[in-house]
């Protein structure tokens, strides 16, 4: 997890030319955890970055999620944000917000599993 976040630093506030500049966020820096929602995970591949938040009932997660890509779509091709229940049933995303350049923001909802339809 420590090598996500170093990550998600860089990729918010660049590589920096090191001393206190790259030790201190900009004032207008998203947090990585907030009352209604956290960063769960993050990975980079491929010129893709993806990250996993889980979510409290109720955020705007259109809103979180352009927060989230802005700093992002500079350096990425695409970028990829999955939203959690707080308190997931499963390990299913209910939400994925996808960005890239060329198709902007498209956002997929998934339905919860049929119990039914897998024979459980």
């Amino acid at each position: 997890m420590r090598a996500a976040v170093a990550v998600w630093l860089l990729a918010f506030w660049g590589c920096g030319a090191g001393g206190d500049a790259a030790d201190t966020p900009p004032p207008d820096a998203l947090p990585l955890v907030s009352e209604n929602w956290r960063i769960a995970e993050m990975a980079t591949a491929h010129g893709a970055f993806t990250i996993e938040v889980e979510v409290a009932d109720g955020v705007d997660t259109a809103a979180l999620a352009r927060e989230l890509i802005r700093p992002l779509q500079d350096r990425y091709a695409e970028v990829l944000v999955y939203f959690h229940a707080r308190d997931p049933a499963g390990d299913l995303p209910r939400l994925r917000v996808q960005w890239t350049a060329e198709h902007g923001y498209v956002e997929t909802r998934y339905q919860p599993a049929d119990p039914s339809r897998t024979g459980r």
